[in-house]
């Protein structure tokens, strides 16, 4: 007779733990996060599911500036929690993992803007831009932030003699929107060049064989990409070797710390050529 009471008190007992365990659930910080604008927050970093309480709290919290397009910047757990401390957020609702990597929101280069500072440097130095190619023609291993218009400047112009073709060395004017990098154009000049004939141009070299500026270094973050098919595969790394464009080096897995080998492809970003170590 004391069967159904029994039975009732457990299904209590269970019912009050459920409740006991779902206070204690906790939001777990993304390994890493895409972010716009120039800033880093919390709220960057929390996954879709997390509670309404605590997107508002992270809004107001900034971790640090976010990182040049195509480069990562890599977080500690360590400065995230001071972050939480200073903030009032308790650590017991947040689960923080060892490190967090962040890219920052980009797109590539745009054609036409790229165009106008090269024909603009070429002026200022009393070149012509005579046979200049079109602006869908020209090509550049740069990011810039997403969310802004980008303004160019041309550094330098460089004869690259074992590509056989003038590249030049471009930045944003501000640097937050994206870091330096080259542009070249894919189709052959029409016209006279007489920069190549004189390297006496500010600016301008005809000197064979350059050491290339490379475009990662060691210790840096990149975005390693895989590609077989139609399936892309891209997580971040850390370099273990500088290198220019076209070099091979050495980079370990951020996550799994897997050492890999990957050719680079861009300021920040490399393409896979071997497996793990």
């Amino acid at each position: 007779m004391r069967l159904p009471f029994t039975i009732g008190l457990v299904w209590v007992s269970l019912a009050g733990g459920g409740l006991a365990l779902a206070d204690k659930l906790e939001t777990v910080l993304l390994q890493s996060a895409v972010v716009s604008g120039e800033s880093i927050r919390l709220s960057d970093l929390l996954p879709g599911g997390a509670p309404s309480h605590l997107q508002a709290a992270a809004r107001g919290v900034v971790l640090g500036r976010a990182p040049i397009p195509a480069r990562g910047r890599l977080l500690e757990r360590s400065a995230i929690l001071r972050q939480l401390a200073r903030a009032g957020i308790s650590t017991t609702d947040v689960r923080v993992p060892d490190h967090i990597t962040v890219w920052r929101r980009s797109r590539p280069i745009d054609q036409e803007r790229l165009r106008k500072a090269i024909a603009d440097y070429l002026r200022l130095r009393g070149q012509r831009d005579t046979g200049l190619p079109a602006a869908a023609d020209w090509q550049s291993s740069g990011q810039v932030a997403a969310e802004e218009e980008e303004t160019l400047v041309v550094q330098a112009a460089e004869w690259d003699a074992g590509a056989q073709l003038l590249r030049f060395r471009v930045r944003c004017r501000r640097k937050a929107q994206c870091g330096s990098f080259f542009a070249w154009s894919k189709q052959s000049w029409q016209g006279p060049q007489p920069w190549l004939d004189t390297g006496k141009s500010p600016g301008l070299s005809s000197a064979p064989a350059q050491p290339r500026p490379p475009l990662v270094h060691a210790g840096e973050h990149a975005l390693l990409q895989f590609e077989e098919k139609s399936i892309r595969v891209s997580f971040p790394v850390v370099c273990l070797e500088r290198g220019a464009a076209e070099q091979r080096i050495r980079v370990r897995d951020v996550a799994q710390g897997r050492i890999y080998y990957a050719r680079v492809i861009g300021q920040g970003r490399l393409r896979g050529v071997s497996g793990p170590q």
